[in-house]
This record gives C-alpha cells, sequence and structure tokens, in this order.
C-alpha cells in the first residue's frame, strides 16, 4: 500500500488468497479489514472452491480483478498471494489509472526489522516442565489422532516440539475439550522423538 501511494480504504476490489481460513483472517488483521463487514474478500469465489495452487490460481484472481477494474476506470484492486507456512508473501496493487512515476516495491527493510526481532533459544531434546505457546490436533478418520505442541521449558526458557504418545486418547480428548495454550505440560526426549503429557506420572505411566 505504502509502495502504491494508496490505503486500504481506496480499495475496491479484492482477491486473498484462501488456502486455509487462518491465511485469511491474518491478512484481514494485518489490512485491518471486518472479514464480516468489509468489501468482498475474493473475486473468484475463493481457492477452495474455485481451484487449486496447482491450478494458478492467484492468476486468476488476478484476471477476475481486472475485469472488475476495467468495467470500472479508474478503481483500485489488490491481489495477495502466499506460500509456505504463510511465511511467503506476494501483493499486487492494480488499476486503469497509471502512476507518474513507477517505482519497484522493495522489501529488503520490512524483512530485517523481522530478522532484528528477538527468538527464543531451541532445544531438540527437551526435559521438564513446559508451557505450550500453540499446538495442533490432527484428525483422522475415527477422530483426533496426534497431537502437536510448541512451547518453552520452563527453567530454561528454551523452545520445543513435541508429540502425545502414540495411543494416548486422553491426553488427545483433553486438548480437542479445552484449549491447552498456556497449559502445563511434561516433555521427554526419547530417540522416536519427543513426546509430552500433561504430567509427569502420565507421561511415565505411558512409558
Amino acid at each position: 500500500m505504502q509502495a502504491a501511494g494508496i490505503g486500504i480504504a481506496q480499495i475496491r476490489y479484492l482477491d486473498i488468497y484462501s488456502c486455509f481460513p487462518i491465511a485469511v483472517f491474518a491478512a484481514c488483521d494485518g489490512l485491518g479489514l471486518d472479514h464480516k463487514t468489509s468489501i468482498p474478500l475474493t473475486a473468484t469465489g475463493g481457492l477452495p472452491y474455485f481451484g487449486g495452487p496447482g491450478n494458478n490460481y492467484s492468476m486468476h484472481g488476478i484476471a477476475s480483478v481486472l475485469d472488475q477494474l476495467r468495467a470500472d476506470p479508474g478503481s483500485y484492486g489488490m491481489i495477495g498471494a502466499n506460500g509456505g507456512y504463510l511465511s511467503k508473501h506476494s501483493v499486487g496493487v492494480y488499476s486503469t489509472t497509471p502512476v507518474e512515476n513507477w517505482q519497484p516495491c522493495s522489501s529488503t527493510s520490512l524483512q530485517q526489522q523481522i530478522n532484528d526481532l528477538p527468538t527464543p533459544a531451541f532445544t531438540a531434546s527437551p526435559e521438564g516442565v513446559g508451557t505450550i505457546e500453540s499446538y495442533t490436533v490432527v484428525y483422522g478418520k475415527k477422530g483426533p489422532e496426534t497431537a502437536i505442541v510448541i512451547g518453552r521449558l520452563n527453567q530454561t526458557g528454551e523452545r520445543f516440539i513435541a508429540n502425545n504418545v502414540e495411543g494416548d486418547s486422553e491426553t488427545l480428548q483433553l486438548m480437542v475439550d479445552n484449549d491447552p495454550i498456556n497449559s502445563s505440560v511434561y516433555v521427554h526426549s526419547l530417540g522416536i522423538g519427543n513426546r509430552f503429557a500433561f504430567t509427569k506420572e502420565k507421561l511415565e505411566a505411558l512409558y
């Protein structure tokens, strides 16, 4: 937006990459858009309905927005795309009205700001009590099968990643029934990987 010299209020047509709901919500947060009351967030109907990334989705988003802009001369449209784990972003701002002095857009300074942010130390072999910072529960046809947590060891502050013990349905159900963010867990490093449970006694009983 800065490079285009306009604000989000001037964008009339939009297509946000929609591989998963979080991609749309993150873009709305960054742009200051209310996803319930803002302008339409897609010009194609969205990636899940229009066609997957293998079908060159974002190029279709560009073509769809350009059709709208040609029918509404002087208006502005924006296309957003992403890749990786929401870690690679591409944005284009379009209009039938040319800018007087077009300038290439560089994200070097923005990337440097990210690179300069403090990051916690990481341990591949965690041991002890930790706190869950983020998590996901992977489902199979019969329900939850695997839990993955990213947390910090309370004693050292080191970040770790761990799975639940295979077959530990009790831990899985607790994570489904309650939001475990900031919950305490006990993590142990094994030859097969890192494993966690909500208490040391539970983890020891499983092994």
